[in-house]
């Protein structure tokens, strides 16, 4: 049986989530020689993601700063509910993060899982590039 959700009941699921589940960010220093990228974890040692300047090659045209989320905090949030609406749910990622960090990233990078696979039964992922410029 198929469910319906509206845009507002995914907002407020995704806000309790990153409430409940995120906490704090913990920036991890690589000390790269390019320093074009900074990892990130949650409080309880959790890899968010990466935020990768404007200066690396990585950044989506037209980005400043992009947050590209990890894979641990992806599957974290599918257990609890699919990535059915990946803009809303990129909008609301990204101004919980700014918020929290102190940052201003203005791009983010979430690579999900559609619900369907291949023929070889192996899972299908999309890549999905949000620009809060472009809202």
């Amino acid at each position: 049986m198929k469910y319906a959700i509206t845009e507002s009941q995914y907002k407020k699921i995704l806000i309790n989530y990153l409430n409940e589940f995120v906490g704090d960010f913990v920036f991890e220093d690589d000390n790269y020689d390019d320093d074009s990228w900074i990892d990130i974890y949650t409080s309880d040692n959790l890899r968010f993601g990466s935020v990768w300047n404007a200066t690396s090659t990585m950044t989506t045209f037209g980005c400043k700063d992009e947050l590209s989320l990890g894979e641990d905090f992806i599957n974290g949030f599918e257990e609890t509910m699919p990535i059915v609406m990946p803009k809303i749910f990129s909008h609301v990622v990204l101004e919980y993060f700014n918020s929290k960090s102190g940052l201003d990233c203005d791009c983010l990078e979430l690579t999900y899982f559609t619900g369907e696979y291949d023929q070889y039964d192996d899972p299908l992922y999309k890549v999905f590039h949000f620009n809060i410029k472009n809202q």
